[in-house]
Formats: structure tokens, sequence, C-alpha cells
């Protein structure tokens, strides 16, 4: 990943980020919460990868932030190694209110770790904040501590900590790729 100096900084940035986790854990409804501001009621599981943008500004600058929704169904595992490379952000998101989506985790970001050698951020999103929650906050600071990511919780039916999550998540990446 190359530095951009402030003088030399494209019109446009692009960030590339990826999300996984186990299946019904919200990644989809997540995204398009942030990106087209709907909640998403009816469960369709992704198949494959799905694919979402939103450009926002951050330092009067351009970003395009492109979103690689991957499905965490395990025929998909073979098309989610081909998507994690040039990955600058791994979102690795769970279901608060159902403990094995966080047992599941692990899974996932060692598979990311096998598929890509790329100098990648990692951000830990529990979902489902506003139902009765499964997993403690003293193992997800576990988790999160040994996996080096900064934790978040949200709600996407509710909008809880949907935007602060991302406008975190993208400043810690820009940050990276801009300095």
């Amino acid at each position: 990943m190359n530095r951009v100096s402030a003088k030399d900084r494209p019109t446009v940035i692009r960030l590339k980020v990826t999300t996984v986790g186990m299946p019904q854990v919200g990644k989809s409804c997540l995204i398009k919460n942030y990106c087209e501001g709907r909640f998403v009621r009816k469960y369709l599981p992704t198949i494959g990868v799905d694919y979402g943008v939103r450009p926002i500004d951050i330092d009067k600058c351009t970003v395009r932030v492109n979103f690689f929704d991957l499905s965490g169904l395990d025929d998909y595992t073979d098309i989610r190694a081909e998507f994690y490379g040039d990955t600058q952000g791994l979102i690795l998101i769970f279901d608060l209110s159902k403990k094995e989506t966080f047992l599941g985790l692990d899974k996932y970001h060692r598979e990311f770790l096998k598929a890509t050698s790329s100098p990648t951020q990692l951000f830990l999103v529990g979902t489902k904040a506003d139902q009765p929650a499964a997993v403690t906050p003293e193992e997800i600071k576990t988790y999160s501590t040994q996996i080096k990511a900064p934790f978040f919780r949200v709600s996407s039916q509710s909008g809880e900590g949907v935007s602060a999550c991302f406008e975190a998540i993208f400043r810690a990446i820009f940050d990276k790729v801009a300095r």
C-alpha cells in the first residue's frame, strides 16, 4: 500500500473494505444501512459476494469506500479468498446475541491471513446491539486485544452506532493510506 503526500494526493482516494463473518450475523444489513440508509428485514443469504460503494469526504478529500460483503457460507471459502487481496480494512462481524458467531470469527481471520500478506487493518463489529447479549464485554475485549482490532457495537435495525463505527473505521484506514 503506497502512502500519498498531501500535495500529491489524488482527487479521489479509494478504500477497499471487506466484511466477513458467519451467515446471518448482519453483514449485508449493516452495509445497506450505511450505504443506502435502510434496514432490510428479510434475510437473503449473500451468494458469493455483494458490493456496495459510498463516497465520503475526509480532510477535504473525496474518498470512495468500496465494500466487499463476503458470504459466510462454507461453500464460498474459495471465492472469499479471491476477494481478500488489496483489502485495506477487514471487518470481522458477529452477532452479539449469538455466541457461536463470536466463537467462529477466528476461522475467518485465519482464512484471511492465509490468503493474503497485505498489511490490513482489522476491525471487530458486534451487530444486533438492540438484542440481549450472549457475548460478555470481557470476551470481546480479550479477542479484540488479541487480534489488535478496535471493537464497535452497532444495531442496523435502530441505526445505533452505525455511522460512528464506519466513520472511525474509514478515518483509521484513510490516516494510514494518506500519510
